[in-house]
């Protein structure tokens, strides 16, 4: 062995003595070689200034040259690393780092600089991009100029296939809510808050969406839904841009932002500050049949109304140094608060079981909510000369809610006298829930290994929750509010998440393959004071995908076929035991053992691009979950009430088929998604019951004209079937919303103008059943509405001015 160790030794000597000699040997000074051209048009630009800069001391130039009458440029320079600028009357400056050391006579440097008239219109030029490529796991839809007819990535996501968005605060994937992505990063955010954040970047910002409905090893295994990956645009020009905008809807609403980006040499700033206000009228139907109820009190006919008012603000900075041309250093900030008011106001009938009113009563609510934001991202990119990459990240999200909440119930004899009734009461609940969540990432990726790309990465969350909710109740015999012992908690819920994953792909011929593995190991402890026992969940878990495509060319057909393992885990309301009795004719709380469940998804696609602009894509999948959780509603005789609890007793298969096409006709464009699924479900207690399963179906279509280059008008709708999901039958709503859109002052100012849910049809009427319990719901927003916005783009571009009067130099022709 010792001889072994020593051989191994002299080899390696030998190899850097030898590196080192053809160091010497190699000349330190090179020819490089160039052409200046524009990009638009491939022509050459003649007498274009080019400077360079030496990485380490990029406030000295070393070198300055200039193009001739046909664009070309000869520069003797020493070999190393270098930022290339290149500048001239009526182009935005080139930016562009540089290493000679590979230089050899037949390399030439192409330097390309694009008119200063499409600055705004386009930051970054794009090549000719297909609308849609394939990834593994889903497939990616390039921006491309749908940027431009959009005002932020709110909007946007509304036109991508598979999304369905309301452009206010929902956006679902294939129905369900999915978990956000930005270049990679999660965002622990969702509804309200979500939309928020979305609502800061600028649809001109975003380069591509990645929508993976059976995501690879790369991202977390949590989610059903599946992952939504939203690719920003990397800024290479130096200069200060940036946009304000201004919305305002009949609601009544308001959006109000702005964003600001400075870039020069190795630093990279940027801000956005959104304010949202609105107001929506909120009507709920309900109709409760406690069918175990005696018959003078079986029947609830409640009447809900609330004028709902939101309110929020957030703000985000951002920051990126190059440390030397191969790693850069980031971080942001981003703080939001958000506050919700939303009184309701019931009125509600007790019908016997012969349909006559026996008496009623009234219950006014208050919710008032304050939750407040702050997240803190820090991010370190090595990028190799070897085609590979490091990612090293850490987040710290920190989050608290609170929120007071009261209601005071009176009963009336059917002639509006009052009456005493053991539900009549007057409460009042505090809650505060602050939040801590601490991750850090290793990502590693090599594009070259074995004639193919590895990717590692490691993964580490701590999140902890504190709960601490006070139900009082008032005492009139003292004239104040007691506290409700019975109903009030104080409650800690920690979980740690530790994960490590590992995937390779492959093209072989007309075929590639990519295969990856994740490995989770999750804990978590809930701990109360109004309970005897702590619980404690700790377990471990791997998670494969898989994931095979044929294609014999760019543009013919391409199959795909997918393997996927997911996992839901329940949610800490969920975990939470305590009963909410807000809601009379039906109690809710958690259940702390609950157990997650999992899902395993096949899928097979078939695609295709044609003509221009145009593509096709067939999807079939089924995934089957057992021990799922869900809401049972039964009824509990210790409060004479039907109370709903989460368990694990539920089994589910589904199958799922959807087609989108992208077809653009000169002017017109139409993209449009249909979906249809049957579900298949039972429960493990007998005695449960169902509504009947049923296939459903869900389309959307978007029509956009272009009436000029700076005129766009567009069409959006959409339909939703009726659904079933066990005990839960969702009725048949859709919509359709229309808007136009006008350029001005060379496409920096956009004028816009839409209205939504034009034909007023937009409810959500449910329908719940088991075996002690029906309730009819029909939820009515109000939907239709017009809004206007204003947005206005701004920028320059940082460079030294070429101050040579052409005029009066007999180089120009």
């Amino acid at each position: 062995m010792k001889h072994l160790i020593l051989v191994l030794m002299g080899m390696l000597c030998l190899h850097f003595s030898f590196s080192q000699v053809q160091t010497v040997k190699k000349s330190n000074e090179i020819i490089l070689k160039g052409n200046v051209t524009n990009k638009s048009n491939g022509r050459p630009i003649p007498f274009a200034t080019i400077h360079f800069s030496a990485l380490e001391s990029l406030h000295e130039e070393k070198y300055v040259v200039s193009s001739d009458s046909m664009g070309i440029f000869n520069l003797k320079i020493v070999r190393g690393d270098y930022l290339v600028r290149s500048t001239i009357i009526g182009y935005l400056l080139f930016e562009d780092k540089i290493n000679t050391d590979n230089f050899i006579a037949e390399k030439r440097l192409n330097i390309e600089l694009t008119s200063e008239s499409k600055m705004l219109e386009e930051i970054t030029v794009e090549g000719k991009k297909k609308n849609m490529e394939m990834v593994p796991g889903g497939f990616k839809y390039n921006v491309g100029g749908l940027a431009s007819s959009t005002s932020n990535s709110l909007e946007l996501l509304r036109r991508v296939p598979l999304m369905m968005s309301d452009g206010a605060t929902n956006i679902q994937l294939q129905g369900k809510e999915p978990v956000v992505y930005i270049n990679g990063k999660r965002l622990l955010l969702s509804g309200q808050d979500l939309a928020n954040y979305l609502k800061q970047i600028p649809s001109i910002d975003i380069e591509s969406v990645e929508v993976l409905t059976n995501p690879t090893s790369k991202y977390d295994s949590d989610g059903e839904a599946g992952i939504l990956n939203i690719k920003l645009k990397q800024k290479s020009i130096s200069g200060l841009f940036g946009n304000i905008s201004s919305n305002v809807s009949t609601l009544f609403g308001t959006d109000q932002g702005g964003t600001i980006n400075y870039r020069k040499d190795k630093l990279d700033l940027s801000a956005s500050y959104n304010f949202t206000y609105r107001e929506d009228h909120y009507v709920r139907n309900n109709r409760f049949n406690n069918k175990l109820l005696p018959d003078s009190s079986r029947f609830f006919k409640q009447d809900m109304v609330s004028d709902k008012a939101d309110r929020g603000h957030s703000a985000k900075f951002a920051i990126a140094y190059s440390l030397d041309s191969s790693s850069t250093l980031s971080g942001s900030f981003w703080a939001a608060f958000y506050h919700s008011n939303s009184p309701w106001i019931i009125n509600s009938e007790i019908v016997d079981n012969e349909g006559l009113l026996t008496s009623k009563y009234t219950q006014n609510d208050k919710n008032l909510i304050n939750n407040r934001f702050l997240l803190y991202d820090l991010a370190y990119e090595k990028n190799f000369r070897n085609k590979s990459k490091l990612n090293i990240a850490g987040n710290i999200s920190r989050y608290n809610n609170k929120a007071l909440n009261s209601y005071d119930r009176m009963f009336f004899n059917t002639d509006g006298s009052p009456i005493e009734d053991k539900f009549a009461e007057d409460r009042k609940m505090e809650t505060e829930r602050p939040y801590k969540s601490y991750s850090g990432t290793i990502d590693y990726s090599n594009k070259s290994f074995l004639n193919g790309e590895v990717n590692l990465g490691m993964k580490y969350t701590s999140t902890t929750t504190e709960s601490s909710f006070r139900n009082y109740l008032y005492d009139s015999s003292k004239q104040r509010y007691i506290n409700d012992g019975q109903l009030s908690s104080e409650l800690n819920f920690n979980e740690t998440i530790a994960a490590a994953y590992g995937s390779y792909s492959k093209k072989l011929n007309h075929f590639s393959y990519q295969i990856g593995l994740r490995f989770e190991a999750f804990k978590y402890d809930l701990n109360t004071t109004q309970l005897e026992d702590a619980y404690s969940n700790d377990y471990s878990n791997l998670f494969p995908n898989l994931n095979i495509s044929y294609s014999k060319g760019e543009n013919a057909p391409r199959y795909s076929l997918s393997y996927g393992r997911r996992i839901q885990r329940p949610r800490y309301p969920m975990l939470n035991p305590f009963l909410n009795t807000s809601m009379l004719g039906l109690y809710t709380r958690g259940n702390p053992v609950l157990q997650p469940y999992f899902t395993d998804k096949i899928e097979f696609q078939i695609s295709k691009n044609y003509g221009k602009g145009n593509f096709v894509m067939l999807s079939a999948s089924f995934n089957q979950s057992n021990d799922m959780y869900n809401s049972a509603i039964r009824f509990d005789e210790k409060y004479n009430m039907p109370v709903s609890d989460y368990e694990n007793s539920w089994i589910l298969k589904q199958y799922g088929i959807y087609l989108v096409t992208q077809n653009k006709f000169g002017r017109f464009s139409i993209n449009t998604y249909l979906s249809g699924g049957y579900n298949n479900f039972n429960s493990g207690t007998k005695t449960d019951q169902f509504f009947s399963e049923m296939f459903s179906f869900v389309g959307n279509a978007n029509l956009s004209y272009d009436f000029t280059k700076s005129t766009n008008i567009w069409l959006f709708g959409y339909y939703v079937s009726n659904s079933t999901m066990f005990q839960t039958k969702n009725l048949a709503t859709g919509s359709i919303s229309a808007g136009i859109q006008q350029k001005l002052l060379k496409n920096k100012l956009a004028l816009s103008m839409k209205i939504e849910d034009m034909f007023n049809i937009n409810d959500h009427p449910v329908m719940i059943m088991n075996q002690s319990f029906n309730l009819d719901v029909n939820n009515k927003l109000k939907s239709r509405y017009l809004s206007f916005g204003v947005q206005y783009n701004f920028g320059k571009t940082f460079g030294k001015k070429n101050t040579i009067d052409q005029k009066k130099d007999n180089r120009t022709e």
